[in-house]
């Protein structure tokens, strides 16, 4: 916050320092302009004493171009009446007077003197007493009588400022058929040019020449005003919207930290109460509001409820009330919108959006001049706000409005979460106490990682720790449906164990199950002893009529589903065995039965299956064996009968008669097979009798 702090009072120091700036180069331009029009009208002064220079110059120069072109030419005749010197008198008896150069200067003068430039020749002794110089002229020509210097001054007559100038002139011979001067005094003073320049004129001239100057600058002025003004103000914009966005970044940057200390005050699962105290605080501390609270509804009342609060407007939220019921006066507020349509409601002014509501006076008085309000919703319903105030309008950017919904949101999630907690932690205790009933050892355990979660007492003896992965954990298989699924396992010490299990949540996709195992090695020991009576032959130790039937119909179903390999039958009937019994009893009889089956099933493959089918005879079963192995099996079977057996002192002689089919050559079903190889049998035991 104090980093914030730096950063607002630095932006408004350079704001004041670029107003600052501002004023100067107005002043600047201001002296600059200033300056021109005192310069302007410090050089007219100068010019109108040079534009009247210029006058007078060229005046003298016109007039000295018409004396030279009067003395170089003919020059101008004009009708007289009296006789005088360059006269010449026309055929028809007019009499034409040669002017002068004075002459017609006057009359050039005459005709121009509207120009306001007057010029004449002046002398002190003129022919023409028209040209006798005033009283100034009169001084300069006899002050200047030995000089040809050109004689200049500004003076007043009649009140009107004047330039005058004499050009002093000097004689020619030309000049002399003029006057009356011998030759002998050719140098002497002819008089002078004398130029009158009125002052006034040009004065009003350059007057209105420096007055639309003037203007000039004023526009000019006027227009650098404005760029000056417009272009600081641009400036002025830009740093305000740099600092606002520099402001909405660093409030961002504020309700973030704000929003991972929630995450925090969520991972540790403060309970309800710890949890929005938590919120408030971060928010006040963080994120820079001047107040923040968590307000739950009464569902009786339907007022809004503070529950906890931070910050130094705290007296605002207990000068207010606020309802959720839309009939109410106090239901109308930003909170209560909040609540009632489940959406963010944000108020950018507060001064202006709420005028005249219940709300206004006590944000007048804590100085709130923006607020925002976010719903908090419990298992899809929105049972309360999470209020945020600020004292700057429009302080709610949208990037920052984003994190507080994300904030809301987390705070939403929490009491979902503390919920299902909590729940769950009530289903672990019961859990427990159900699995603790168990007379054999039971836990509760997650399939994905085969972690126990919890375990009975007759587990923890077996070793088995609460939170590690145990290898019992693993099951034969992933559920599939809510059923108890059962499977028996047999131990690597050969004990059986069956292994029970079941999920017992509903959100977990059953990865939490119920797992216990029951040994069952006694129940096994059991059935197979009964089923070793039941498919083995007690006297012989071989498998029984009973077990080859049944191997037989499974191996002929396996060919019925994927066409298995062929098979043949031997059936095996001792020739004489009832003269055995008669001869030397029935005990010795069954120890041949027992000797015939042991060196019959050295005989045979591993794979190959001998029973004892009834009597005195014996079916075997040669998987994948074609006839010709079958006969050639059948050779080696009754040679092992040319040996007598020895039975204690007894050397007892016999042999057998043996019917062999293939499968499916000789049948395609079990009735078929063993009708088959009877008749075989019975063929060959009629070729041994006879």
């Amino acid at each position: 916050m104090k980093k914030f702090s730096d950063q607002c009072r630095s932006s408004c120091d350079e704001r004041i320092m670029f107003r600052r700036i501002a004023w100067l180069v107005h002043f600047i331009w201001i002296g600059l302009l200033l300056a021109a029009v005192l310069f302007n009208r410090y050089q007219l002064k100068d010019e109108v004493l040079a534009l009247a220079k210029q006058s007078a110059e060229l005046s003298f120069t016109h007039i000295k171009n018409i004396s030279r072109w009067n003395l170089s030419s003919e020059g101008i005749y004009t009708p007289v009446v009296t006789s005088g010197p360059d006269q010449v008198v026309t055929k028809d008896g007019m009499r034409l007077q040669r002017m002068v150069t004075s002459q017609i200067l006057g009359h050039i003068q005459s005709s121009s003197i509207t120009t306001g430039v007057r010029s004449r020749i002046i002398g002190l002794d003129p022919i023409n007493s028209d040209n006798l110089p005033d009283e100034w002229e009169k001084t300069q020509l006899e002050a200047s009588t030995d000089t040809v210097e050109l004689i200049e001054a500004q003076t007043t007559l009649e009140g009107e400022p004047y330039y005058r100038v004499i050009h002093p002139l000097q004689s020619r011979p030309e000049c002399l058929t003029c006057h009356e001067v011998t030759r002998e005094n050719q140098n002497f003073s002819m008089g002078a040019f004398s130029v009158l320049v009125p002052l006034q004129p040009i004065k009003e001239t350059l007057y209105r020449k420096e007055l639309w100057f003037s203007v000039n600058m004023l526009i000019l002025w006027f227009f650098g005003f404005f760029g000056i003004e417009i272009t600081t103000r641009t400036i002025l914009k830009r740093i305000k919207l740099r600092d606002k966005a520099r402001e909405d970044l660093t409030r961002a940057n504020n309700v973030y930290d704000a929003l991972v200390a929630t995450t925090h005050a969520i991972i540790n699962q403060l309970p309800q109460q710890k949890l929005f105290e938590k919120v408030c605080e971060v928010a006040v501390q963080y994120g820079g509001f001047k107040l923040a609270w968590v307000g739950i509804v009464n569902k009786e009342s339907k007022l809004v409820e503070s529950v906890a609060r931070s910050g130094s407007m705290g007296r605002y939220v207990q000068e207010i009330t606020v309802s959720v019921d839309s009939d109410s006066e106090y239901g109308g507020g930003p909170t209560s919108i909040a609540i009632r349509e489940n959406r963010p409601v944000i108020v950018k002014n507060f001064i202006q959006e709420l005028s005249g509501t219940p709300w206004y006076e006590p944000a007048m008085r804590a100085g709130i001049r923006s607020s925002a309000a976010f719903p908090i919703v419990f298992q899809n319903t929105v049972i309360g706000a999470f209020k945020l105030y600020a004292d700057k309008t429009d302080y709610f950017s949208e990037r920052l409005i984003e994190l507080l919904k994300q904030m809301s949101f987390d705070i939403s999630f929490a009491l979902d979460n503390l919920d299902k907690q909590q729940q769950f932690l009530e289903a672990q205790k019961l859990n427990q106490t159900l699995i603790d009933a168990l007379p054999y050892p039971a836990l509760l355990a997650r399939f994905s990682d085969q972690r126990v979660v919890i375990a009975n007492r007759k587990a923890l003896e077996m070793g088995v720790v609460v939170g590690e992965v145990n290898s019992c954990c693993a099951l034969p298989e992933k559920n599939t449906s809510d059923d108890l699924q059962v499977k028996e396992r047999q131990r690597k010490d050969g004990q059986w164990d069956m292994i029970c299990w079941c999920p017992v949540d509903d959100d977990n996709q059953g990865d939490l199950y119920l797992h216990f195992a029951v040994d069952i090695t006694k129940r096994k020991k059991q059935e197979n002893e009964i089923n070793d009576i039941a498919n083995r032959d007690h006297l012989t130790g071989l498998s029984n009529r009973r077990y080859f039937n049944e191997k037989l119909e499974r191996r002929l179903r396996a060919d019925a589903e994927k066409k298995t390999d062929i098979f043949s039958l031997l059936l095996i009937d001792l020739n004489g065995f009832k003269l055995v019994n008669d001869t030397h009893g029935h005990l010795v009889g069954d120890q041949l039965l027992i000797k015939i089956g042991q060196r019959l099933q050295g005989v045979l493959r591993e794979g190959d299956t001998l029973c004892r089918w009834g009597g005195d005879e014996f079916v075997i079963m040669l998987p994948g064996s074609d006839h010709d192995q079958a006969q050639y099996l059948s050779v080696r079977l009754q040679n092992t009968f040319s040996q007598p057996f020895k039975l204690g002192q007894l050397d007892i002689e016999s042999s057998c008669s043996i019917g062999a089919v293939t499968y499916p050559q000789d049948g395609t079903n079990a009735e078929q097979l063993l009708k088959a190889v009877d008749q075989q049998m019975y063929a060959a035991k009629r070729v041994f009798y006879q």
